[in-house]
């Protein structure tokens, strides 16, 4: 559900809210609507920010998702084919700010969990972490998702064997 108010606001950039493992359905499920309601903001750069606050006893951790646009839909020519996967098997790899190594002891430290999913029309970005750690994760996120550095020497090591894998799937 909460993916289709998402897809109705179409919304291109970031989206924050809070989550919890997976063994908190149940008090997700019981909180009542009229705390749930979602919110969403646009800046001046057209970027929209939403937001579902969780109930206030809720203590979990808070998930920033950065949506992009660019989904296998938008390869229309055969040279850009499969560009999309490859942007994904990329997540975590060097940036102009930080290298690869750098970027993982990063979310290790702040016990966070980074994953990079495609869709047909999107790119999207997720990290978790612990709710106090949010601002500095979100530049984290930010970083990653806009300022990739693709070098040859890191494709070749990390990501083009993961797209062997995919293919051989």
């Amino acid at each position: 559900k909460f993916w289709r108010e998402m897809k109705a606001l179409k919304l291109s950039k970031i989206v924050a809210n809070p989550i919890r493992a997976a063994q908190s359905a149940a008090l997700k499920a019981s909180a009542p609507e009229s705390q749930r309601t979602l919110s969403v903001i646009e800046n001046e750069d057209g970027i929209q920010y939403a937001n579902l606050p969780q109930p206030s006893g809720w203590k979990g951790l808070t998930r920033l998702v950065a949506i992009v646009n660019a989904g296998s839909r938008f390869e229309r020519t055969p040279n850009t084919h499969g560009l999309t996967h490859l942007i994904r098997r990329a997540c975590g790899i060097s940036t102009n700010n930080y290298t690869g190594v750098n970027l993982t002891r990063h979310v290790q430290q702040m016990g966070g969990q980074l994953q990079c999913h495609t869709t047909r029309e999107h790119l999207i970005y997720t990290i978790d972490v612990a709710p106090n750690l949010a601002s500095r994760a979100g530049q984290i996120l930010a970083t990653i998702a806009t300022r990739t550095a693709y070098y040859e020497w890191e494709l070749k090591d990390q990501v083009y064997p993961l797209m062997r894998k995919d293919v051989d799937l």
